[in-house]
């Protein structure tokens, strides 16, 4: 067991935490902040860890709120959940936490509260002042029942006040992708700028459908990469693996950067910043990072990919997720999904 810099990382201070959980079994966890927060992670982790180990659930349904929110984080942490999949659950269980009280024993915790908090929260101010949206609720909510119903599983409390508790009707939106017109605009805008590094970025995110994070550290290494056979392994959520073919196009954004440490050495703010400057060049409204993998989706199932592989391309948990997505502009003309991308992008790049 020890904790030890991961000299690979060079965006930001990264820790490898080494331990065995409460089975013996071998875990790591790598962990971005100062080596005094993760010497402090670390002795939690290893805390929790006991506590599972001698099967203590300490005040059972007595628990304070904080005290289950801050065992949650952790036991999440040992779960493996990625950085930012950890930040969300954070600011879910602090909304939660700051408007039913953090002193509050978990045990007298019921519908009726929980009911209250999902009114409240539409019109509580976060600490960035701003109004949360239906959608955002709904994000919050998942992440808080979550943290219940562990709480039902580790036997702290015997029933989740979430229970019955109905997520708030969300208006369908249509799914948000580029046209070509503003992929055009968006590599016109790069191309001006002489920023081969954005090139790069958009087109690999345009050409795989990856998520953010997908193609950064530390999910995306070289290791991920194997040009004997043309393969590169993208790291989805749940630690879902999946295997995609390089086309012309990504294949040369990899030659390109082969010298450098990392194919991608970005953190997920930083790849925000540099879109965001390129869209408002190109005058491209209400798009995100996400948008380029709608992108590519839609490229796919517009030029003739069936829903079936366009799950599996993108990394769908499953093909309702998709057809709900892309419904409206389904075809069914079958093509090799990889030279299809290669070909639509002779559409757009300068």
């Amino acid at each position: 067991m020890s904790i030890r810099k991961d000299k690979t990382a060079s965006t930001q201070p990264t820790w490898i935490l080494d331990y065995l959980d409460e089975n013996g079994i071998r875990r790591r966890n790598r962990v971005h902040c100062s080596m005094a927060v993760a010497k402090s992670k670390y002795r939690m982790i290893l805390s929790e860890i006991e506590k599972r180990r001698l099967g203590l659930t300490e005040g059972n349904q007595y628990i304070l709120l904080k005290d289950l929110i801050m065992r949650y984080l952790v036991n999440s942490e040992i779960d493996g959940k990625s950085p930012l999949t950890i930040r969300r659950i954070k600011n879910a269980t602090d909304a939660f936490k700051r408007i039913l009280g953090e002193e509050i024993p978990v045990g007298e915790i019921t519908r009726e509260m929980v009911e209250n908090f999902k009114k409240t929260r539409l019109t509580d101010k976060t600490p960035r002042n701003t109004f949360l949206t239906k959608a955002g609720l709904n994000s919050d909510m998942r992440h808080d029942k979550a943290m219940f119903n562990w709480a039902v599983n580790m036997g702290i409390i015997s029933r989740s006040p979430f229970n019955g508790v109905k997520f708030v009707n969300t208006e369908n939106k249509p799914i948000r992708f580029l046209t070509v017109d503003e992929l055009k605009s968006l590599y016109r805008a790069i191309e001006e700028a002489e920023d081969i590094s954005a090139s790069d970025l958009v087109t690999f995110y345009v050409q795989t459908g990856a998520r953010c994070s997908e193609i950064l550290p530390p999910k995306f290494t070289w290791k991920n990469v194997d040009l004997d056979r043309n393969l590169i392994t993208l790291i989805g959520k749940r630690k879902r693996r999946r295997s995609l073919p390089l086309n012309e196009l990504t294949l040369e954004v990899l030659q390109r950067r082969s010298s450098l440490s990392h194919p991608f050495d970005y953190s997920p703010s930083q790849v925000s910043r540099i879109l965001k400057k390129y869209y408002k060049l190109s005058n491209i409204e209400n798009a995100s990072v996400h948008t380029l993998r709608k992108t590519c989706g839609s490229l796919l199932i517009q030029n003739g990919m069936d829903i079936y592989r366009v799950s599996k391309w993108l990394g769908h948990s499953g093909v309702s997720i998709t057809e709900k997505h892309y419904l409206n502009i389904l075809k069914s003309d079958y093509e090799d999904m990889a030279d299809n991308l290669n070909r639509s992008a002779s559409a757009y790049l300068p």
